[in-house]
Formats: structure tokens, sequence, C-alpha cells
């Protein structure tokens, strides 16, 4: 729960060099370092995001040594949440702010020699920006830090979102997580947002036919419900696909 020295921050942040690695036990790995500093003033060098997501898209291939548990996904998720949300907070505050001095602070950050070779006008842009976006997330109810505002502000400037099917990917997980916890008999999995011109066919009455609802739907969800175990003890679950868009507008389920 306290900063690393000078020496300990050198070598924790050759992390950075091995970041990219998709080998399924090093996204585990990866998590579990990111839980160890969970409550540390300490900001990882990757996207723990990124990590979960390809670590819940891999997971049969995860070694049992380390696979984290219930308690664990949970708790990352949390991180992951509040974490966008920080990102949400100092991304609305940068798109009115000077793209110059972003520029050159992206680049300061970047490279070593420009840091080095920095004016002292630079260097009191990057403590205002420190102070005011510190000050903006505190009024939000979150913590942050010199590192960790760095790391948003580069990837708010490198426009690097999680893709759409990652997040996907992260709340359907969430929401199977949650069913454990609460013991439901379902949970929720959200989609990708549809294409404008998309030819998916919708479940009607259990019967496939050509979709025929508004292109303005945003996501698509399903609820999938937990049978009995069935004589062969194979697991069945029953889908039932709910139209997001015509359930909050007209209040009827066009699509199950």
């Amino acid at each position: 729960d306290v900063a690393f020295s000078d020496e300990e921050k050198q070598i924790f942040y050759l992390f950075r060099n091995v970041a990219s690695d998709c080998y399924p036990d090093a996204h585990a790995c990866f998590l579990r370092i990111s839980l160890t500093l969970a409550d540390s003033p300490i900001t990882c060098p990757w996207e723990i995001g990124l990590h979960m997501a390809k670590y819940i898209s891999k997971l049969g291939h995860i070694s049992g040594r380390c696979r984290l548990s219930c308690a664990e996904e949970d708790k990352v998720l949390i991180i992951i949440d509040e974490q966008q949300e920080k990102f949400k907070i100092i991304s609305e505050y940068l798109r009115s702010y000077d793209t110059s001095k972003l520029d050159t602070l992206v680049e300061m950050w970047s490279d070593e020699s420009a840091q080095i070779e920095a004016q002292y006008s630079d260097l009191l842009t990057e403590k205002e920006l420190f102070t005011t976006i510190t000050g903006i997330c505190r009024s939000d109810g979150f913590v942050t830090n010199q590192d960790e505002i760095k790391s948003f502000v580069i990837k708010y400037k490198q426009k690097r979102p999680l893709p759409d099917i990652f997040i996907c990917l992260l709340e359907t997980r969430k929401s199977y997580i949650r069913s454990i916890k609460e013991k439901l008999s379902f949970y929720k999995c959200r989609h990708p947002t549809r294409a404008q011109e998309s030819k998916w066919n919708v479940k009607r009455y259990m019967s496939p036919i050509n979709a025929e609802i508004p292109r303005s739907i945003e996501n698509l969800y399903c609820y999938y419900y937990k049978m009995n175990q069935i004589s062969t003890s194979a697991a069945a679950t029953a889908v039932e696909y709910i139209d997001i868009y015509e359930e909050n507008t007209h209040g009827e389920n066009v699509g199950s």
C-alpha cells in the first residue's frame, strides 16, 4: 500500500515490455499482479480491461494454477468499472482542452529526450493538468494519481478504447459472476452493436425469421436460463433474445 522506490519502479515498469504477451496464462498473471497492487498508489503499465477480456475469451486454455476465483474475477471487474468511469470523466474534460498543449504533454511523457528538453511552461502546464483532473475525479468520488492520469491522457490521444466485443465479454462475465453470488437462475449476455446493414435473424416464437426491426437498436441482449441436468448429465441452457429497443420504447419484447 506504499509507492515503489525509484529502483523498484524502474524494475516494475519493465513489465511494459511484455504486456502484449497473449499467452493465456500471461493474462492471468497480469491480472493477479493488478489485484495485488489494487490498494496501492501504483499504476500498472498495462490495460487491465484488455487483459481481463482476453482472459475470459481464453478461459478454457488457462491452467488451474493461474485461474482466478470468482471472488478475484469480481474484484478485477470492479477495478475495471472504476477505471472506465475515470476515463470517461477525464475524456470529457480533455475534449475542451488545448490540443497543442496536449500534444506537447503526450510527446513529453512518451519520449525521454523530449522530457529532458521540456520548457518550464510545459512543466507548469503539466502540473496544472494533474491538479485539475485530480480535483475533477475527487469531486466524483474517485482517487487517481499522476501515472494513471498520464496513461488515460495517452489512451485518449491515441483513440484506442476497448473494442465493443471486449466490452460485451466483460459485461457478460460480470452478469455471470453476479448470478453465482446472488444464486440467480439466469444471467444476461450482451452482444455487440448491430451493423446498419445487418442480416441477422431474430428468434420470434422460436422460429427464425428475417429481421424487421428498427436499425436504431444500440445493443442486443439475451438471457441464459440455467436448467436442471438432464439424464445424460449434460448442462442445458435456454436462450431468450430480448429486443432492448422495443422493450424500452413500447414496453414489450417483440424479439422474444
